[in-house]
């Protein structure tokens, strides 16, 4: 996965004593994945899974205590985020229309 901004800034700021987490959420299940879902209507996209809102905070204090500069969550995301490409076209081509 090609560096963002904030993972620029890690490197850049690490030499200084800073750490500069960058985290990438999915699905993560709350009131918004909730709401989301349901003005995708009957969408395929609503039986992704979703992330746990509890895990996702966990690897955010680890992410922190080992200062790694990146996560992603949950895994799904990770793969798709190593495949751009792929990752464009499929949301694309399948992604939904919101039904509002």
């Amino acid at each position: 996965m090609p560096r963002a901004g904030p993972e620029i800034a890690d490197q850049e700021l690490r030499k200084r004593g800073v750490h500069v987490l960058t985290v990438y959420p999915g699905l993560v299940a709350s009131a918004l994945d909730r709401g989301a879902r349901a003005d995708y209507g009957n969408s395929w996209t609503r039986h992704l899974p979703s992330g746990k809102p509890q895990v996702l905070a966990a690897r955010i204090v680890d992410a922190i205590d080992r200062r790694t500069p990146r996560i992603v969550y949950p895994k799904l995301d990770a793969i798709a985020a190593r495949i751009p490409p792929l990752s464009r076209w499929i949301a694309a081509h399948f992604g939904p229309t919101p039904t509002k």
